[in-house]
């Protein structure tokens, strides 16, 4: 799995960057407040990775901040926001300000991003304004480990949902799993692993 990348911006627009480290170009998806962070940066950037893992797809979102990163595995865990829609709501805002209008159930400045309707920030609100009580700022968040589920943990739960499975089917794998597998290992191995619990070990 893909934790973090370090290396040059080979490539850089307002969505997306090429980051090459050990000659490969890894392509990253970005916000727009993560890419004025690369753009101002000199020499070697690093981002968080996040994998998002979809049937017929493997995409890479990369972060400038943990918040940012934090913010964006919980907006993707809500029904109906996807990773697009995450992405462009923390383009629109910044991470601070996501926060404090969540908290504060801001509705009319969560649906000034564009994308976002009057239902969508409702249940945003509805969804999250707890589960961010504990969330700190940017600044004092930025360049730490972050507070939230680890990072494969959250990625094998992303692949696996949008496979097909329930969160609820998956979480008791997920933990077993990792209970008995080296987190270094491979994230495909890891997550090949888990569908063959999930599906009674026929997956060889």
């Amino acid at each position: 799995m893909i934790g973090r990348l370090k290396g040059k911006p080979d490539f850089l627009n307002p969505g997306q960057v090429i980051i090459e480290t050990s000659g490969v170009g890894y392509l990253v998806n970005i916000s727009y407040n993560t890419y004025y962070r690369i753009s101002i940066a000199e020499g070697d950037i690093e981002l968080l990775i996040h994998t998002y893992v979809r049937e017929d797809n493997i995409s890479l979102y990369g972060f400038a901040s943990n918040l940012e990163k934090g913010l964006f595995l919980h907006l993707i865990s809500i029904s109906g926001i996807g990773p697009r829609l995450a992405i462009n709501m923390l383009s629109g805002i910044s991470s601070d300000e996501l926060l404090d209008a969540v908290r504060s159930a801001s509705v009319d400045r969560l649906v000034a991003i564009p994308g976002v309707g009057r239902k969508t920030a409702e249940r945003i609100i509805i969804e999250l304004r707890d589960k961010l009580k504990n969330l700190k700022s940017d600044e004092q968040y930025f360049g730490t480990v972050t507070e939230l589920e680890s990072g494969i943990k959250s990625d094998l739960l992303s692949a696996l949902i949008n496979l097909g499975y329930k969160k609820k089917d998956v979480e008791g794998v997920i933990s077993k799993v990792l209970l008995t597998i080296d987190n270094s290992e491979d994230f495909e191995k890891i997550l090949k692993q888990c569908l063959s619990e999930l599906s009674g070990g026929v997956i060889t």
